[in-house]
């Protein structure tokens, strides 16, 4: 299984190699009543005024420029760079830096983190959770909770003691000095200023999700902008050729990409040149379809020959653009996961996947796989279903010593549980099943397999197989998921039916649907396809259990859908189910 989430560690751990040493700056205010913010915002709490000439250490600057990071007392703040003159250094040359995504101490040395580090002095939550955040003030993001009564040890401080550096669980960060409980007899001030350095730089899971979505929407708006960029080099191909200018249909003109503040300051060496190169190809496209209307704004101008300097303008405009667009694929690519129509993307407690599409009956497939000692301990897959459908999942494996746990949720809720079944190693003849699944609503599901070790310390291995069937017209009698000892394989028995028939042509069902909606085979035989609305016209093909088809129209008792190979018939509707809207 392809996890974006070890591709998102290894995207930071590139990312936190490339960082950008501070400088010495110094800055003065240019006027009087300037604000001294928490935050980066026009929304963040004012710490305090400053008048002109007030001086401050520069330490950081927002991604965007507008924002100075300055050492006001004992804690860090930033003033507005509209209001900042530098008397030492400039503004480019500080490092990057943005409470909401990085952390304490910025990305070559953070005070916030991975560590294994610990301390004779240790304290305690004695009446309340806390955020463990990135850094010593409420403008750093959270990346851990601390639940009541959890002890700690202390490693570092502020110069003002309001915020203390601690290590949960190997999460170093910090929390209000006035929520913990110092329990030991260590001298709390020997901790040192501003702590230690983290072995790592903490994930802001948010962030990565983002991330994530980004360079999706970036790779999709490349897609959207090609048909721009090819009308365009057939404008100039064709001026180049002598022809008269195209006039009168321009293309859309492609706009720039923006990206989140916290999110660009995070990934900032990796998503500015490629957020730079995007935004310089949609210029190109635009100037090209800005030169193609000015030519054609001149009198007589679909008659008129466009001159050679013109024409080679719009050409290194396209050329430009597509230059820029390959590279761009390339780039982007290389950073997204591998996903194609049979995955789907799952997202949960900040971390994205790839998963599968579960094989089904109806696609005749068997889902497959093997727990080995590199292996994970679950597995996810996904599938899509509608209220109107009852699933049921099989799995099966020969031998085992591990307990396992089927369950089924919606994709976008996976903590809440709609089905699910558990199994120890005895239930490995006749395996686990998960039966009836009825749904709430439409949409993607998700399949979590996950096995623990019986006993405790073996390592859970072996062979396993799983089938998801649509079982809306009748439970199978027994299992349709078998393993055959003797070829070590696992088969389907196909032999296995209920005793769902045609029904009679004069037995009227009650199901309407709307054009280009979808109707669903039920049961688990074939349903005959016919020219017309009755039993007595000719069958001109067979739909397959769980197949799901486009429905043309309805009448009483009949449904006309569009067969695979885009042949209209008709089915009788008590042998379909269908969607409503």
């Amino acid at each position: 299984m392809r996890k974006w989430a070890l591709l998102a560690v290894l995207i930071l751990a590139a990312l936190w190699g490339n960082t950008v040493a501070a400088q010495q700056a110094r800055i003065v205010v240019n006027r009087d009543n300037v604000n001294i913010r928490r935050v980066p915002s026009f929304a963040g709490q004012i710490l305090a005024t400053a008048n002109a000439g007030t001086t401050f250490d520069a330490t950081g600057r927002t991604v965007d420029n507008q924002w100075v990071r300055v050492q006001f007392g004992a804690e860090e703040a930033w003033v507005s760079a509209v209001v900042a003159t530098f008397l030492e250094g400039n503004i480019g040359a500080l490092a990057v830096g943005d409470p909401s995504a990085i952390p304490y101490g910025g990305q070559g040395s953070p005070r916030a983190g991975a560590t294994e580090a610990t301390s004779g002095l240790r304290g305690r939550f004695p009446d309340n959770g806390v955020h463990l955040r990135a850094g010593p003030n409420t403008g750093y993001f959270i990346f851990a909770e601390i639940p009541r009564f959890a002890e700690v040890p202390l490693l570092g401080r502020t110069i003002d003691n309001a915020w203390t550096q601690v290590n949960y669980q190997g999460n170093l960060g910090w929390v209000a000095t006035r929520y913990l409980q110092v329990l030991d007899n260590g001298n709390f001030s020997e901790l040192p200023v501003d702590g230690i350095v983290a072995s790592a730089a903490p994930e802001n899971f948010e962030a990565q999700v983002v991330l994530f979505e980004v360079l999706r929407g970036l790779r999709e708006r490349l897609d959207l902008a090609q048909p721009s960029l090819d009308q365009q080099r057939q404008v100039w191909v064709d001026a180049a050729l002598g022809q008269a200018p195209f006039c009168g249909a321009y293309p859309a003109s492609p706009t720039d990409f923006t990206i989140r503040r916290d999110v660009y300051a995070l990934y900032f060496d990796s998503i500015d040149p490629l957020l730079r190169e995007f935004n310089e190809a949609m210029q190109s496209i635009r100037l090209s379809i800005e030169l193609q209307q000015v030519v054609c704004g001149r009198p007589a101008s679909d008659v008129v020959l466009v001159s050679v300097p013109v024409v080679t303008g719009g050409l290194e405009f396209v050329n430009v653009a597509d230059a820029k667009m390959a590279d761009l694929r390339r780039r982007i690519d290389a950073l997204l996961p591998e996903y194609g129509p049979e995955d789907c993307i799952f997202q949960f407690a900040g971390r994205v996947d790839i998963l599968p599409f579960a094989p089904t009956y109806a696609d005749g497939r068997i889902g497959l796989g093997e727990f080995t000692p590199d292996s994970p301990r679950s597995v996810g897959v996904c599938f899509y279903a509608t209220p109107a459908q009852i699933y049921r999942v099989e799995f099966i494996r020969p031998s085992a010593n591990y307990k396992v746990t089927l369950a089924v949720s919606p994709i976008d809720n996976p903590t809440n549980f709609i089905a699910a079944a558990s199994g120890g190693p005895s239930d490995e003849v006749n395996g686990i099943v998960i039966d009836p699944i009825e749904f709430t609503q439409e949409g993607l599901y998700l399949l979590l397999i996950y096995v623990e070790p019986e006993p405790a310390t073996e390592i859970p291995v072996g062979e396993y197989a799983y089938l998801l069937i649509d079982v809306t017209g009748g439970t199978p009698p027994s299992n349709l998921l078998v393993y055959n000892s003797a070829s070590g394989d696992f088969t389907i028995d196909t032999s296995v039916t209920t005793a769902a028939t045609e029904v009679p042509a004069n037995q009227t069902g009650q199901q309407t649907a709307t054009a280009g909606t979808t109707a669903t085979v039920i049961g688990f035989q074939n349903v005959s396809v016919y020219a017309s609305p009755s039993t007595t016209t000719t069958v001109i093909g067979q739909l397959l259990p769980g197949e799901r088809v486009t429905v043309l129209a309805t009448q009483p008792g009949w449904v006309q859908v569009q067969q695979s190979n885009g042949t209209p018939g008709w089915v009788q509707d008590t042998l379909v189910s269908v969607s409503t809207s």
